[in-house]
């Protein structure tokens, strides 16, 4: 799995202590293309028959199917203060 992320994130999910969900949301429209964004919880899934799992520096991922190892994923935090939250994107190849 290959996972970027900051020594900043790392060390906010290595304190938080526990697993990290990241799941793939598609918007379909009618007249324009489809959009997709994944969505990350620190959480362990109810239905984790539906992820697979993989650990990376001692943080347990919980990737949501049809998402898998093989796909490239950047975490980074935004915001400020109490507000800053989790955000993933895919890394585009170059």
């Amino acid at each position: 799995m290959a996972i970027e992320m900051d020594q900043d994130v790392k060390t906010w999910l290595q304190e938080k202590g526990k697993p990290i969900c990241i799941q793939l949301l598609e918007v379909n429209g009618c007249c324009g293309p489809s959009v997709q964004e994944l969505m990350t919880q620190t959480r362990t899934p109810k239905d984790v028959h539906n992820y697979s799992q993989c650990d990376v520096d001692g943080i347990t991922f919980f990737l949501k199917k049809p998402l898998s190892p093989n796909d490239a994923i950047r975490l980074k935090r935004s915001g400020f203060g109490l507000f800053k939250l989790l955000s993933a994107a895919f890394v585009k190849p170059l």
